[in-house]
């Protein structure tokens, strides 16, 4: 009677350890490397076509495209054609609290939005700022960045 005594005690301290609250609290999104809703980035379909760091000034990007861009990018193609749309995202490091030696996104720095405009036929850059996203009308590197945008050749992925 004494032993099952001690299982039953035992198996209830173990219940009540075992269903305890975290003490991490585990947060749905990462608030900080979301894109402002207003900005209505999800509904324009874009896909990721590459991943880039950069150690020296602790940021990591996403490029992402419309479909169009997915296969002229996959082709190998720098072709440039209408309707084409190019969106570079880029944030700031940050740990991962929970997984040691990794880093995630972390406070949103800039998009770089690159699209080939079907009324003129020229390629047009915009470039948001901060965590609003708020467009600098003054970009002098606008065609530089462009270069760069187009030039990126995408993840190979089995």
């Amino acid at each position: 009677m004494k032993i099952r005594t001690y299982w039953i005690v035992a198996a209830a301290a173990l219940f009540s350890v075992g269903c305890s609250e975290s003490p991490i609290s585990v947060a749905a999104t990462n608030s900080k490397a979301s894109l402002p809703p207003d900005f209505h980035f999800s509904s324009q379909g874009l896909k990721v076509i590459n991943f880039s760091i950069n150690k020296r000034k602790h940021t990591m990007s996403i490029l992402y495209g419309n479909d169009q861009a997915v296969i002229l990018a996959k082709a190998g193609k720098q072709q440039f054609p209408d309707g084409q749309v190019l969106a570079l995202v880029i944030w700031k490091e940050q740990g991962n609290p929970y997984w040691f030696g990794n880093n995630i996104p972390g406070e949103l720095q800039t998009v770089e939005m690159v699209t080939g405009d079907k009324k003129n036929g020229k390629i047009s850059y915009a470039l948001y700022e901060g965590k609003d996203l708020v467009v600098n009308e003054t970009t002098q590197e606008s065609d530089i960045r462009t270069s760069y945008i187009l030039s990126q050749k995408p993840s190979v992925l089995p």
